[in-house]
């Protein structure tokens, strides 16, 4: 019963991390839709020959290694930069009046 019941995990968990992937558009979108395509296949590995089940996971081992390769990948970008001479509002002293 675990056995299948890892299967169900398997397949919902990889099928909802691809789609929630997908939809933040952070990582890239092709490696988030080749994760959820691929856990959403996977049941068909029960109809193929058994010398050709374990090529059912490649499309998702390829997506998980394109996603890491993605997150770890080196970008120097600076997302905000501050306007010069002006402060931020919070840091504005006030005036008691």
């Amino acid at each position: 019963m675990l056995y299948t019941l890892s299967g169900v995990v398997y397949i919902l968990g990889g099928l909802l991390f691809g789609i929630a992937t997908l939809r933040a558009g952070i990582l890239s979108r092709w490696a988030a839709g080749l994760l959820a395509v691929g856990a959403a296949l996977s049941p068909a590995a029960s109809l193929l020959p058994h010398e050709y089940k374990a090529l059912v996971a490649v499309p998702v081992g390829f997506a998980l290694a394109w996603l890491g390769y993605v997150l770890w990948a080196e970008r120097r970008e600076h997302t905000v930069q501050p306007v010069p001479g002006r402060a931020s509002p919070q840091l504005r002293p006030t005036t008691a009046e």
